[in-house]
């Protein structure tokens, strides 16, 4: 098949055969105008300042017949040539063509319903005698003075959005209008009065707090035993009710002890026995839903080896493979025991203040009375059961675990996991693993190692944090800084600089090309962090942020490397150094595979070596607010060296967690550039000096609030 602008419009709205799309893409690969012309179409059509096409005279290139014939193929070959030729030298007439050959895509491929609404005025712009403005459509004459049967109802189509009902037009009467008015206003009125004899009484009594909602931050909850007898309130004042009498038994009333002698109720927490370990039986346990647009998806298996594909088909599920769907991409895992877990991918230009990014997680065979044991190494998952009876999910987090009983079919969680490596000591790495739970709708019962189990409803979060087996339970997650959005699935994408629109072309790009490829993901990210190095091109540094962001997936040290090494672009340095922070806490084995990488690789000396792989771990609480740490990291800053790049960017990233990104005062600061010459920093590093100096300082002690008298 040749490749002309006709071939190449079909190919980008997918209307060809795969096998001629495969073609296709392969010789819009190996052909650079070719490439340039699908990007000069893209833009082209988001252009909000080019206007219509004019004709001239009839059968030129702007009139709409000329352009409906060639969509059709059925143009002239003469006129073929020249018609193609104009649209290549103006993106007026390109943007006209490529939109019409959209739009009559969406044409053949959706069946299009007209409401009524606009039926009507498409009527009524007729000349009379076709549509008089207040004539009723229905039984008309027509010109032969001959009954058209076929005008006695003309909504055709229509009806499936009236369901059943007439049409209220202009055209009605008033009566008739102020008919159905009053008739709604009656049934509305009727409605409330219903709902007002039914809805229970508000007590004036006081009711006991929830309570997880009254739960300590970092405490342990407790129960009050079955067997206690609850001590009756005692009203304090004339506007308490008394308690009400209890209802007499059938049982003899126990001998009552004075009340100074009863001993303290101690919390009553039953023991759980002990979880079982993960089962390594490798059997089948569900699919990948095949979706459109496309997700790209790395799985590893026996061999190790991670391989990438795309949600292009459906793929089966395994037992003990790891599944990661890359940042930015979603793809939705059904298992066969009616558990469906969707992958959520994220970018900092989806949900913000996020830390995770891809969504990787291992399932494994479930015990006795579990529906599905996931174990999960980073990210977020939407979590729901197709069981109206419930389903028990078992989530295993670093080194604990929690057992979730979604209560029918109706609930849903979110959850999210990040681990970092934490410590600066030399020799010693820790991995603290932060998860939080989310209840998007229904109710919930979770249950950890020990403890009580909570109950939790929509809106509720439960938070965990380090080696502790405690947890913190938000009753409402609006105490968040970003609210109930933080959890939304469709979350605002960013619209500074039209960001949001270039993140989705970025990923639609590299899953297209993934396609092409056969699935070789790093052939297709070399390209993306290549085209990072065209100034010409506006999604540089985004598009180069992304390709780092999915080495960081993929665990390719060397990728990383280059990235953190990087003499020209600060945003490949930036991501480079979280993504390295990600793969360290999936396997801190794989440090002193990295340690090596920059003597060999990076040409670094042993010193400057082993003081990277000391600032790519997070410190401890009691670190961090030393002065000796801050001390430590405003040397590594003002890192005299060449070759001290990536030192100097490492200690860079941790200054910055010190400092808010709302603070006026900062804009000095976040201007540093470590790879920027001695001159340009020194502006920078002076003011660093300074903050340094602000954070040393003592802070204040607060000071108590003194209720007047």
């Amino acid at each position: 098949m040749r490749l002309t602008l006709r071939t190449l419009l079909a190919y980008l709205d997918d209307t060809l055969d795969p096998a001629e799309t495969l073609e296709i893409g392969r010789k819009v690969a190996e052909n650079e105008p070719a490439r340039e012309l699908v990007d000069r179409i893209k833009k082209s059509q988001r252009k909000r300042s080019l206007a219509v096409p004019v004709s001239q005279t009839p059968g030129d290139t702007a009139d709409a017949n000329t352009v409906a014939q060639y969509l059709s193929d059925t143009l002239a070959p003469d006129q073929v040539a020249h018609f193609e030729k104009v649209c290549l030298e103006h993106d007026l007439n390109l943007a006209e063509v490529s939109a019409c050959h959209q739009i009559l895509t969406l044409l053949q491929a959706e069946q299009i319903r007209i409401p009524p609404a606009t039926r009507r005025r498409m009527y009524d712009l007729a000349d009379e005698p076709m549509a008089l403005p207040n004539r009723k459509p229905g039984r008309a004459v027509s010109i032969a003075s001959i009954y058209d049967e076929t005008r006695t109802n003309d909504r055709g189509e229509d009806d499936a959005y009236l369901m059943g009902l007439s049409a209220m037009s202009r055209r009605d009467s008033a009566r008739v209008r102020y008919g159905r008015l009053i008739l709604a206003a009656a049934l509305v009125s009727l409605f409330a009065a219903s709902v007002y004899i039914v809805w229970p009484a508000a007590s004036d009594a006081p009711r006991e707090p929830i309570s997880y909602a009254s739960m300590i931050p970092g405490g342990k909850p407790s129960e009050v035993p079955a067997s206690a007898t609850p001590t009756p309130a005692v009203p304090t004042s004339k506007n308490e009710q008394a308690p009400l009498p209890r209802i007499p038994t059938t049982e003899p009333p126990a001998a009552e002890t004075p009340k100074e002698t009863l001993p303290p109720v101690e919390p009553v927490l039953k023991e759980r026995p002990p979880v079982p370990g993960v089962r390594t039986d490798r059997t089948f346990l569900g699919k990948i839903e095949r979706k459109d647009p496309l997700a790209v998806l790395l799985r590893t298996g026996p061999t190790d080896i991670p391989a990438a594909f795309t949600t292009a088909e459906e793929s089966t599920i395994a037992s003990t493979d790891r599944f990661a769907v890359l940042p930015g991409y979603k793809a939705t895992v059904k298992l066969s025991t009616e558990v469906q877990v969707e992958l959520w991918g994220n970018l900092p230009d989806m949900v913000l203040l996020s830390p995770a990014r891809e969504a990787s997680f291992t399932p494994t065979l479930p015990h006795a009375g579990v529906d599905a044991d996931l174990t999960l190494h980073g990210g977020r998952f939407y979590i729901s059961g197709k069981k109206p009876a419930g389903s028990a999910v078992r989530l295993r987090i670093g080194d604990f675990v929690w057992d979730a009983s979604l209560m029918n079919d109706k609930t849903e969680i979110a959850v999210e996991v990040f681990g970092r490596v934490v410590g600066l000591a030399a020799g010693v790495v820790g991995i603290e693993w932060t998860a939080g739970l989310y209840v998007v709708q229904g109710n919930v019962e979770l249950r950890s190692a020990s403890g009580p189990t909570s109950k939790l409803v929509r809106g509720n979060m439960i938070a965990r944090q380090g080696d502790s087996d405690t947890t913190k339970l938000i009753a409402d997650a609006k105490e968040l800084p970003s609210g109930d959005n933080y959890w939304a699935k469709n979350p605002a994408l960013s619209n500074e600089g039209n960001r949001g629109r270039q993140l989705l072309s970025i990923l639609d790009a590299i899953a297209k090309d993934v396609v092409l490829n056969g699935g070789n993901l790093k052939a297709t990210l070399a390209v993306a962090v290549a085209d990072g190095d065209d100034p010409t091109k506006p999604d540089v540094p985004q598009r180069t942020a992304v390709g780092i962001e999915m080495f960081a997936a993929l665990g390719d040290l060397n990728a990383l490397s280059d990235g953190l090494t990087d003499n020209k672009r600060r945003w490949m340095r930036e991501a480079s150094a979280q993504g390295l922070q990600r793969v360290f806490a999936a396997n801190p084995g794989r440090m002193g595979e990295f340690r090596e990488t920059l003597l060999t690789k990076a040409g670094l000396g042993e010193d400057l070596a082993d003081e990277a792989m000391l600032l790519l771990r997070d410190p401890t609480p009691s670190e961090r607010g030393s002065p000796e740490h801050l001390d430590r990291l405003f040397r590594d800053l003002k890192s005299p060296s060449v070759l001290a790049v990536p030192v100097r960017e490492l200690a860079f990233q941790q200054l910055r967690s010190y400092v808010a990104l709302s603070d006026a005062k900062a804009t000095e600061l976040f201007l540093f550039d470590a790879a920027g010459t001695p001159g340009a920093r020194k502006a920078s590093v002076e003011a660093w000096r300074r903050k340094i100096e602000e954070l040393k300082l003592p802070k204040a002690p607060a000071v108590p609030v003194v209720p007047k008298p």
